[in-house]
């Protein structure tokens, strides 16, 4: 996909990212800043929802076609730490088919384990996220974590689906802690 239509379509997703309970941040100062934002309030979601989710609800698929809640999570874990490998110039040792975790207890410590690298592929300077990405071709490490940040996003919206068929509240519906 062209780097315009990326940035494009990342661009038309920020709109629905104001409709959520926190309140406004300042505006970011840096690309790096700006996609650790991103990557850091929907990874949080995500974390809050296996966090919040029952137990039972890790086996559930809605039709037998997709993925289960908790295969889905376990998938998110794996591809995070593969795109943010790639994005501090490493060969990925995970792929997107999940990381075999299938428990609230091994996914939870399949998403924290991806932050850790995640953050560090974060705390990259603007100057160093221009550079290329491990096996990224012409994709920058900046391209590559929001690349990371809009995948998440996807999966948080079926996340957000299969919580509201259990009659729950997704993380970003919910009111913001006084």
């Amino acid at each position: 996909m062209p780097r315009i239509t990326l940035v494009l379509l990342f661009a038309c997703a920020l709109p629905l990212s104001g409709q959520s309970t926190t309140p406004a941040a300042a505006a970011p100062r840096s690309n790096a800043e700006f996609a650790r934002r991103a990557w850091r309030e929907v990874h949080g979601h995500l974390v809050q929802a296996a966090t919040s989710a029952p137990e039972s609800l890790f086996a559930f698929r809605p039709t037998p076609e997709v993925r289960s809640f908790g295969e889905m999570l376990d998938h998110v874990a794996a591809s995070e730490r593969g795109y943010c490998q790639m994005a501090l110039g490493e060969r990925p040792t995970a792929g997107g088919a999940g990381t075999g975790a299938r428990t609230r207890a091994e996914i939870l410590a399949a998403l924290l384990g991806a932050a850790e690298i995640c953050e560090r592929a974060h705390g990259q300077h603007d100057v160093d996220l221009d550079r290329p990405a491990f096996g990224g071709g012409r994709a920058s490490r900046l391209h590559v974590l929001l690349e990371n940040a809009m995948h998440d996003t996807e999966h948080y919206g079926n996340v957000v689906t299969y919580l509201r068929l259990r009659g729950m509240v997704p993380p970003s519906s919910q009111p913001a802690p006084r």
